[in-house]
């Protein structure tokens, strides 16, 4: 027998990121009731970048990043919402419920709203023309001010919850 002394322990911990992504799978499965198996693989790119986005979710309820252009479509715009829209520019507010399909399973993150800045509808002619000949359905194409512009997203479930121990803070 023989006594051996290790400085870090038996072995390197893991990299910090994959620690993240396995807290924060574990608690989305614990929320959603769906057992993730993790691949014995490496990680594909989309993967890595689908985890860095869930770990930001768990960790605070929020998601920044950028954005470029999207569509919209107005159902029975009215006379006062067409009259709101201008060449200047804009900012566009979206709810919604997600869901997030990582290693085959469908993990819902809940209720949404995302904040979407300085966006320039890039067919505001073609809006009016079609709202004089009656349309009130109406398609807007919005384009980002400079070409790119700043969105945040909040997830309502993750942010009430952020100080709980559930939703955890990942540092």
């Amino acid at each position: 027998m023989f006594t051996q002394q290790y400085e870090k322990g038996i072995g390197n911990p893991p990299p910090r990121f994959y620690l993240d992504s396995l807290r924060a799978l574990s608690i989305l499965q614990k929320r959603s009731n769906k057992i993730v198996m993790i691949p014995v693989r490496e990680f594909s790119d989309e993967e890595i970048k689908e985890l860095h986005s869930l770990i930001s979710i768990v960790r605070s309820g929020r998601v920044k990043g950028k954005w470029r252009n999207f569509k919209i479509t107005l159902n029975d715009l009215s006379l006062e919402g067409f009259n709101a829209l201008s060449e200047r520019p804009h900012f566009f507010r979206l709810d919604g419920s997600e869901v997030e399909n990582i290693f085959d399973v469908e993990l819902p993150l809940g209720v949404s709203e995302s904040v979407f800045r300085n966006g320039l509808i890039s067919n505001l002619s073609e809006v009016r023309e079609a709202y004089a000949s009656g349309i009130r359905d109406i398609e807007l194409q919005i384009v980002a001010q400079d070409g790119e512009a700043d969105f945040e997203k909040t997830y309502r479930d993750f942010v009430e919850n952020s100080s709980d121990e559930n939703a955890g803070t990942l540092n």
